[in-house]
């Protein structure tokens, strides 16, 4: 059985939101998406971001699924091939693997 890596390690908790707070951004949930927005905010703006989470980071649809599109690649690469040409094929597996990477880069940051 497959274990989302959003869910194979600790994750650290922070305090309740008890106050008003003033910020930039606000972004809601932190899923893959949540995660992804926060950390490219914080690494390539000056914007003053919060993240508003219910429960744990991942702990939603994120963190069961792995936030991951996995039913076309999981086709024989011949059909790929045959229905959405070579180049495209090649593309797909190029930008998952880029995408692997920035997941590594957004859990090593957590």
């Amino acid at each position: 059985m497959f274990i989302s890596p959003w869910l194979s390690f600790d994750r650290p908790t922070w305090p309740a939101l008890t106050a008003d707070a003033t910020c930039d951004v606000a972004i809601v949930g932190g899923g893959i998406s949540g995660v992804t927005t926060l950390y490219y905010l914080l690494t390539e703006t000056t914007k003053k971001v919060i993240l508003l989470e219910q429960s744990h980071i991942a702990s939603g649809a994120s963190g069961n699924n792995a936030g991951l599109a996995c039913i076309h690649i999981e086709k024989p690469i011949q059909e790929l091939v045959a229905t959405y040409g070579a180049q495209k094929t090649r593309q797909t597996f190029h930008e998952i693997d880029a995408s692997w990477d920035i997941m590594v880069t957004l859990l090593d940051t957590i």
